[in-house]
């Protein structure tokens, strides 16, 4: 993936999940919408330069965020622990993926 396509995922990953919280009666502000995208962009990044995305580096991406957001939402905490659990099921089952 190069950069653009990441950052495009990385958003429709986040509209994704907007919309499903949403769709249970959840209206996340724009900005949560924000940083889930950033999130997701951050990890896409880190994997495709060859950083172990593991949970360890994951729950440190994590931190480093609600640190920097000081006003990060009980959802957007729960997405970002959903990624720590699932995106290193992803790697490894994407990982012949094209480096950026």
């Amino acid at each position: 993936m190069n950069s653009q396509e990441i950052a495009e995922l990385a958003m429709w990953t986040a509209r994704a999940i907007y919309d499903a919280f949403k769709a249970d009666g959840v209206n996340l502000p724009a900005t949560d919408e924000n940083l889930i995208a950033t999130f997701v962009q951050r990890m896409l990044e880190d994997w495709q330069r060859g950083i172990i995305v593991d949970e360890k580096h994951m729950l440190a991406l994590a931190g480093e965020f609600e640190k920097n957001n000081k006003k990060l939402s009980p959802e957007v905490m729960h997405v970002l622990k959903v990624f720590v659990a699932k995106f290193p099921e992803f790697v490894a089952e994407n990982s012949n993926a094209v480096k950026i």
